[in-house]
Protein backbone atom coordinates (compact mmCIF):
# COMPACT_ATOMS: atom_id res chain seq x y z
CA UNK A 1 0.00 0.00 0.00
CA UNK A 2 1.59 3.36 -0.37
CA UNK A 3 1.00 6.28 2.11
CA UNK A 4 -2.38 7.65 0.43
CA UNK A 5 -3.86 4.49 1.10
CA UNK A 6 -2.75 3.83 4.47
CA UNK A 7 -3.80 7.38 5.15
CA UNK A 8 -7.25 6.58 3.84
CA UNK A 9 -7.99 3.09 5.77
CA UNK A 10 -6.82 4.17 8.74
CA UNK A 11 -8.81 7.15 8.57
CA UNK A 12 -12.05 4.83 8.24
CA UNK A 13 -10.98 3.00 10.81
CA UNK A 14 -10.64 5.78 13.57
CA UNK A 15 -14.15 7.58 12.37
CA UNK A 16 -15.61 4.36 12.34
CA UNK A 17 -16.43 3.91 8.70
CA UNK A 18 -18.49 7.46 8.72
CA UNK A 19 -17.47 8.66 5.26
CA UNK A 20 -18.08 12.76 5.95
CA UNK A 21 -16.14 12.38 9.25
CA UNK A 22 -13.38 10.17 7.58
CA UNK A 23 -12.91 12.94 4.49
CA UNK A 24 -12.65 15.92 7.46
CA UNK A 25 -10.62 14.09 8.83
CA UNK A 26 -8.27 13.80 6.19
CA UNK A 27 -9.06 17.77 4.36
CA UNK A 28 -10.42 16.37 1.19
CA UNK A 29 -13.80 15.88 -0.37
CA UNK A 30 -16.07 13.29 0.18
CA UNK A 31 -16.00 12.70 -3.66
CA UNK A 32 -12.34 12.57 -3.24
CA UNK A 33 -12.98 9.76 -0.74
CA UNK A 34 -15.16 8.02 -2.87
CA UNK A 35 -12.96 7.47 -5.99
CA UNK A 36 -9.91 6.50 -3.63
CA UNK A 37 -11.86 3.95 -1.64
CA UNK A 38 -13.30 2.35 -5.44
CA UNK A 39 -9.67 2.30 -6.49
CA UNK A 40 -8.83 0.58 -2.87
CA UNK A 41 -11.70 -2.30 -4.38
CA UNK A 42 -10.13 -2.38 -7.31
CA UNK A 43 -6.67 -3.11 -6.73
CA UNK A 44 -7.09 -5.36 -3.70
CA UNK A 45 -10.69 -6.95 -4.65
CA UNK A 46 -11.72 -5.71 -1.00
CA UNK A 47 -14.21 -2.99 -0.41
CA UNK A 48 -13.31 -0.66 2.30
CA UNK A 49 -17.69 0.02 2.73
CA UNK A 50 -17.55 -3.52 3.91
CA UNK A 51 -16.26 -4.33 7.78
CA UNK A 52 -15.07 -7.35 6.93
CA UNK A 53 -12.86 -6.29 4.07
CA UNK A 54 -11.54 -3.17 6.18
CA UNK A 55 -10.60 -5.04 8.74
CA UNK A 56 -8.31 -7.30 6.51
CA UNK A 57 -7.17 -3.84 4.69
CA UNK A 58 -6.45 -2.44 8.06
CA UNK A 59 -3.86 -5.58 8.50
CA UNK A 60 -2.24 -4.79 5.26
CA UNK A 61 -1.87 -1.18 5.86
CA UNK A 62 -0.31 -1.97 9.28
CA UNK A 63 2.08 -4.10 7.43
CA UNK A 64 2.51 -1.64 4.58
CA UNK A 65 3.14 0.94 6.70
CA UNK A 66 6.45 -0.13 7.74
CA UNK A 67 8.14 0.82 4.69
CA UNK A 68 7.02 4.57 5.68
CA UNK A 69 8.92 5.54 8.60
CA UNK A 70 7.74 9.15 8.54
CA UNK A 71 4.49 8.22 9.35
CA UNK A 72 2.89 8.17 12.74
CA UNK A 73 0.02 6.06 13.76
CA UNK A 74 -1.47 9.44 15.02
CA UNK A 75 -0.40 11.73 12.64
CA UNK A 76 -3.82 12.79 11.76
CA UNK A 77 -4.79 14.57 15.14
CA UNK A 78 -6.88 17.13 13.68
CA UNK A 79 -9.31 14.19 12.69
CA UNK A 80 -9.03 12.88 15.94
CA UNK A 81 -11.45 13.87 18.25
CA UNK A 82 -11.40 11.15 20.96
CA UNK A 83 -10.32 11.92 24.42
CA UNK A 84 -9.57 10.13 27.32
CA UNK A 85 -12.77 9.09 29.96
CA UNK A 86 -12.25 10.79 33.31
CA UNK A 87 -12.71 8.75 36.32
CA UNK A 88 -16.13 10.04 36.82
CA UNK A 89 -17.35 9.24 33.37
CA UNK A 90 -15.61 5.80 33.88
CA UNK A 91 -17.75 4.32 36.60
CA UNK A 92 -20.72 6.29 35.22
CA UNK A 93 -20.35 4.29 31.23
CA UNK A 94 -19.44 1.32 32.84
CA UNK A 95 -22.60 1.48 35.77
CA UNK A 96 -25.13 2.06 32.96
CA UNK A 97 -23.48 -0.63 30.55
CA UNK A 98 -23.73 -2.76 33.43
CA UNK A 99 -27.19 -2.74 34.41
CA UNK A 100 -28.93 -0.31 32.15
CA UNK A 101 -30.56 2.87 32.29
CA UNK A 102 -34.14 3.58 30.33
CA UNK A 103 -33.48 2.49 26.68
CA UNK A 104 -29.90 1.08 26.96
CA UNK A 105 -30.49 -2.84 27.83
CA UNK A 106 -27.68 -4.40 30.50
CA UNK A 107 -24.60 -5.36 28.83
CA UNK A 108 -22.21 -7.27 31.14
CA UNK A 109 -19.83 -8.01 28.08
CA UNK A 110 -19.41 -4.64 26.67
CA UNK A 111 -18.77 -3.55 30.23
CA UNK A 112 -16.22 -5.81 30.88
CA UNK A 113 -14.44 -5.63 27.69
CA UNK A 114 -14.42 -1.65 28.11
CA UNK A 115 -13.38 -2.90 31.76
CA UNK A 116 -10.35 -4.39 30.52
CA UNK A 117 -9.15 -1.80 28.14
CA UNK A 118 -8.95 0.65 30.88
CA UNK A 119 -7.02 -1.20 33.37
CA UNK A 120 -4.51 -2.92 30.58
CA UNK A 121 -4.32 -0.76 28.03
CA UNK A 122 -4.69 -3.07 25.15
CA UNK A 123 -6.51 -2.18 21.84
CA UNK A 124 -10.37 -3.26 21.69
CA UNK A 125 -9.27 -5.52 18.48
CA UNK A 126 -6.78 -7.33 20.36
CA UNK A 127 -9.14 -7.33 23.56
CA UNK A 128 -12.40 -8.85 21.34
CA UNK A 129 -9.55 -11.51 20.33
CA UNK A 130 -8.56 -12.71 23.88
CA UNK A 131 -8.96 -16.16 25.64
CA UNK A 132 -8.18 -16.99 29.07
CA UNK A 133 -5.44 -18.96 27.66
CA UNK A 134 -3.68 -16.08 25.99
CA UNK A 135 -2.73 -14.94 30.30
CA UNK A 136 -0.18 -17.72 31.36
CA UNK A 137 1.36 -17.77 34.97
CA UNK A 138 4.67 -17.38 34.77
CA UNK A 139 6.69 -18.07 37.76
CA UNK A 140 4.59 -15.87 40.98
CA UNK A 141 2.69 -13.35 38.17
CA UNK A 142 0.23 -13.82 35.44
CA UNK A 143 1.50 -12.06 32.41
CA UNK A 144 -0.06 -11.49 28.36
CA UNK A 145 1.33 -14.50 26.04
CA UNK A 146 -0.23 -12.77 22.70
CA UNK A 147 0.71 -10.79 19.49
CA UNK A 148 -0.61 -6.98 18.49
CA UNK A 149 -3.34 -7.02 15.67
CA UNK A 150 -2.42 -3.79 14.88
CA UNK A 151 1.50 -3.55 15.13
CA UNK A 152 2.14 -7.64 15.13
CA UNK A 153 4.80 -6.66 18.31
CA UNK A 154 4.44 -9.70 20.79
CA UNK A 155 2.74 -8.37 24.19
CA UNK A 156 3.99 -10.21 27.43
CA UNK A 157 3.22 -7.53 30.19
CA UNK A 158 2.09 -8.62 33.27
CA UNK A 159 -1.41 -8.85 34.36
CA UNK A 160 -2.35 -7.96 37.59
CA UNK A 161 -3.74 -10.32 39.81
CA UNK A 162 -7.01 -8.63 40.54
CA UNK A 163 -7.68 -8.26 36.50
CA UNK A 164 -6.58 -12.17 35.45
CA UNK A 165 -9.33 -13.00 38.46
CA UNK A 166 -12.02 -10.49 37.41
CA UNK A 167 -11.50 -11.84 33.68
CA UNK A 168 -12.05 -15.37 35.19
CA UNK A 169 -15.01 -14.75 36.85
CA UNK A 170 -16.89 -12.73 34.17
CA UNK A 171 -16.07 -16.29 32.41
CA UNK A 172 -16.89 -18.55 34.87
CA UNK A 173 -20.05 -16.67 35.06
CA UNK A 174 -20.94 -17.06 31.66
CA UNK A 175 -19.05 -20.80 31.42
CA UNK A 176 -17.01 -19.59 28.73
CA UNK A 177 -13.96 -22.20 28.31
CA UNK A 178 -10.02 -21.18 28.48
CA UNK A 179 -9.72 -21.87 24.45
CA UNK A 180 -12.90 -19.93 23.90
CA UNK A 181 -13.21 -16.45 22.84
CA UNK A 182 -14.00 -14.40 25.84
CA UNK A 183 -15.99 -11.35 23.82
CA UNK A 184 -17.45 -12.57 20.62
CA UNK A 185 -18.56 -9.23 19.38
CA UNK A 186 -16.75 -6.94 16.40
CA UNK A 187 -15.71 -3.76 17.55
CA UNK A 188 -18.60 -2.24 15.39
CA UNK A 189 -20.72 -3.70 17.50
CA UNK A 190 -18.81 -2.22 20.59
CA UNK A 191 -18.40 1.61 19.32
CA UNK A 192 -22.17 1.69 18.13
CA UNK A 193 -23.50 0.46 22.16
CA UNK A 194 -20.83 2.76 23.51
CA UNK A 195 -22.17 5.49 21.24
CA UNK A 196 -25.22 5.29 22.43
CA UNK A 197 -24.68 4.74 26.13
CA UNK A 198 -22.51 8.40 25.35
CA UNK A 199 -25.30 9.99 23.64
CA UNK A 200 -27.84 9.34 26.26
CA UNK A 201 -25.36 10.14 29.07
CA UNK A 202 -24.44 13.37 27.12
CA UNK A 203 -21.03 12.97 26.87
CA UNK A 204 -18.79 13.74 23.67
CA UNK A 205 -15.76 12.51 22.22
CA UNK A 206 -16.01 9.70 24.10
CA UNK A 207 -15.20 6.22 21.83
CA UNK A 208 -13.78 2.61 22.37
CA UNK A 209 -10.07 4.42 22.42
CA UNK A 210 -10.93 6.76 25.74
CA UNK A 211 -10.22 3.76 27.62
CA UNK A 212 -7.05 2.74 26.94
CA UNK A 213 -5.66 6.76 27.15
CA UNK A 214 -7.24 6.70 30.31
CA UNK A 215 -4.96 3.94 31.52
CA UNK A 216 -2.30 5.47 29.33
CA UNK A 217 -2.71 9.06 30.98
CA UNK A 218 -3.08 7.41 34.43
CA UNK A 219 0.79 5.28 34.38
CA UNK A 220 1.43 8.79 33.16
CA UNK A 221 0.72 10.15 36.25
CA UNK A 222 1.59 7.60 38.74
CA UNK A 223 4.76 6.94 37.19
CA UNK A 224 5.80 10.81 38.02
CA UNK A 225 5.37 11.73 34.30
CA UNK A 226 7.48 9.07 32.68
CA UNK A 227 6.55 8.98 29.29
CA UNK A 228 8.99 6.50 28.30
CA UNK A 229 7.46 4.16 30.59
CA UNK A 230 4.33 5.15 28.98
CA UNK A 231 5.74 4.19 25.47
CA UNK A 232 6.63 1.03 26.18
CA UNK A 233 3.59 0.34 28.13
CA UNK A 234 1.45 1.55 24.92
CA UNK A 235 4.20 -0.03 22.69
CA UNK A 236 4.56 2.77 20.62
CA UNK A 237 7.28 3.76 17.81
CA UNK A 238 8.27 7.42 19.85
CA UNK A 239 7.97 9.11 22.28
CA UNK A 240 6.56 11.83 19.69
CA UNK A 241 3.75 9.89 19.16
CA UNK A 242 2.68 9.07 22.88
CA UNK A 243 3.08 12.16 23.76
CA UNK A 244 0.43 13.33 21.26
CA UNK A 245 -1.78 10.19 21.59
CA UNK A 246 -2.35 11.37 25.47
CA UNK A 247 -2.04 14.83 25.01
CA UNK A 248 -0.07 15.23 27.94
CA UNK A 249 3.16 17.41 27.41
CA UNK A 250 6.57 15.77 29.84
CA UNK A 251 7.30 17.16 32.77
CA UNK A 252 10.39 19.57 31.44
CA UNK A 253 7.61 21.41 28.95
CA UNK A 254 5.03 21.41 31.92
CA UNK A 255 7.84 22.73 33.82
CA UNK A 256 8.52 25.34 31.52
CA UNK A 257 5.24 26.49 31.10
CA UNK A 258 4.66 26.51 34.88
CA UNK A 259 7.54 28.92 35.23
CA UNK A 260 6.35 31.43 32.55
CA UNK A 261 2.82 32.47 34.00
CA UNK A 262 3.28 36.19 34.80
CA UNK A 263 -0.13 37.73 35.45
CA UNK A 264 0.06 41.00 36.27
CA UNK A 265 -3.34 42.45 35.72
CA UNK A 266 -6.53 41.05 36.75
CA UNK A 267 -10.14 43.19 35.77
CA UNK A 268 -11.86 44.77 38.73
Amino acid sequence: MNLEEIRTINALCRNNMNASATARALCIHRNTLTYRMDRITMDYDMDPRSYKDLKKLELIASESVKDYPEYTEVEEMPGKTTVACTNEQYETIISTIYEGWGSIQPNPRVATALVVEANTGLRIGDILSLKLNDIIQDRNRYRFDIVEQKTGKKRTFTVPDSVYEYLKEYCDKFEIGYNSIIFPITERYMQKHLAKVCDYLGYEHIGTHSFRKMFATKCYEASGNDIELVRRLLQHSSVAVTRRYIGISDEKVESVLSSCVDIIYRPK
